[in-house]
């Protein structure tokens, strides 16, 4: 994969101030779209989602959160997602989090396992929906 910023980190790796920085800088000719809807971010404030500049109704949210097996205690769900609550929550961990680009958030164990089945079907449509097949 070609990298366009003159041999140094993936774009990829970086977080929303690094490409802001990238994207502002003349280094770069690209167009500016903020692909984090529904909303825009607070780094990128001033950059349009691609659904308000290309296509609406488009919506993907990535997050990050924790799995155990299905036979984890319920106690210890609710006790580890208890602590998971006090510790993002937090001003300082919030406020770092959102100077990455990101925005926390809490969920109920049965909110993010409902969250993670409809973004799996959301992206099998879209897989079965362009032919792609396994290798």
């Amino acid at each position: 994969m070609q990298n366009p910023v003159g041999g140094g980190l993936p774009p990829l790796n970086m977080d929303s101030r690094q490409k802001l920085g990238i994207l502002n800088s003349d280094h770069v000719a690209v167009p500016r779209v903020n692909a984090r809807p529904p909303k825009r971010t607070l780094v990128l404030s001033d950059v349009p989602t691609i659904a308000e500049s290309a296509l609406p109704g488009y919506e993907y949210i990535g997050a990050i959160g924790l799995s155990a097996p299905a036979a984890t205690p319920r106690e210890f769900v609710n006790r580890l997602n208890a602590a998971i609550f006090a510790v993002v929550n937090t001003p300082e961990l919030r406020e770092a989090i959102g100077k990455s680009g990101f925005e926390a958030q809490t969920s109920s164990s049965e909110q993010f396992t409902a969250f993670v089945r409809d973004d799996i079907a959301k992206i099998e449509v879209v897989v079965r929906g362009s032919g792609l097949q396994a290798d």
